[in-house]
C-alpha cells in the first residue's frame, strides 16, 4: 500500500517505471507489479509500455494534437506514435475516445489511421470537384487526389459527370467524364450516318 501509496504521488502525467527503481529504492518487477494492480483498480490511469499515465495526460495531448491539426488539416497516427512514442492502436483509441470533443476531426473512411479537420476535407472536396470538371478526355491517377474515395463520392453524387475505373486506389484509378463519352458517341453516330458503317480501324482509334 505504502509503495501505490508513492506512485500515485510521483505520477504527474506519465512516468516510466524504469525512473521510479532509483527514486523509490524498490526493485522494478515490484514496482511493475504495483502499478498494474493500481491502473487496473483506477480508471483514470493506463499502463503502456512499462509507463503509467493519466487520462488528464491524454486530455492534454490531444489538445496538442488538435492544435496542430487545426492548423495543417490533417495527420495520421504514425505521426503521432512517433512524436509521442506511444504503441499505434493506443494511440488510435486516443485519439477516436477524443473526436468531436478535444479533437475537432475526423476519420478517413478508407483510412482510419489518418485524421481530417472538416475544414480539410471541405477545402480538398472543392479541389478534386474542379481538378475532375476541367478534365475532357481519360486521365489516370488525376493529380492531386490525396483522400481516397472523394472522387467518387463526387461522382456517385453527380457533383462530376464522368466515371472512375480501375478500382478505388488512386494511383490506379482512371476518369473518364462524361464529356469525352458523348463526345465518342457523337462522333461514332455521325460516321454511321454519313459512311453507313464502322470499321475496326475506326473502333480501335476511339477506343470503343
Amino acid at each position: 500500500m505504502k509503495l501505490t501509496f508513492c506512485l500515485e504521488n510521483i505520477l504527474t502525467g506519465r512516468v516510466n517505471l524504469v525512473d521510479l527503481v532509483d527514486t523509490l529504492c524498490v526493485d522494478h518487477s515490484v514496482i511493475e507489479k504495483r502499478a498494474s494492480v493500481l491502473a487496473h483498480s483506477d480508471s483514470s490511469l493506463c499502463f503502456v509500455l512499462g509507463q503509467l499515465i493519466s487520462k488528464d495526460y491524454l486530455d492534454s495531448i490531444a489538445e496538442e494534437i488538435n492544435e496542430k491539426l487545426q492548423q495543417e488539416g490533417s495527420t495520421t497516427i504514425a505521426e503521432l506514435v512517433k512524436h509521442y512514442e506511444l504503441p499505434g492502436d493506443f494511440m488510435l483509441e486516443v485519439i477516436v475516445e477524443r473526436l468531436g470533443t478535444i479533437i475537432q476531426g475526423q476519420q478517413d473512411t478508407n483510412d482510419p489511421t489518418v485524421i481530417f479537420t472538416d475544414a480539410f476535407v471541405a477545402r480538398h472536396r472543392a479541389h478534386i470537384r474542379g481538378v475532375l470538371s476541367a478534365i475532357t478526355r481519360p486521365t489516370q491517377n488525376p493529380n492531386d487526389i490525396q483522400i481516397p474515395g472523394m472522387a467518387e463520392k463526387l461522382i456517385l453524387s453527380g457533383r462530376v459527370p464522368g466515371i472512375l475505373s480501375g478500382g478505388r486506389q488512386v494511383h490506379r484509378a482512371m476518369y473518364i467524364p462524361s464529356i469525352y463519352s458523348r463526345t465518342q458517341n457523337e462522333w461514332v453516330d455521325n460516321f454511321l450516318k454519313q459512311n453507313g458503317y464502322l470499321g475496326k480501324l475506326n473502333v480501335f482509334k476511339i477506343s470503343v
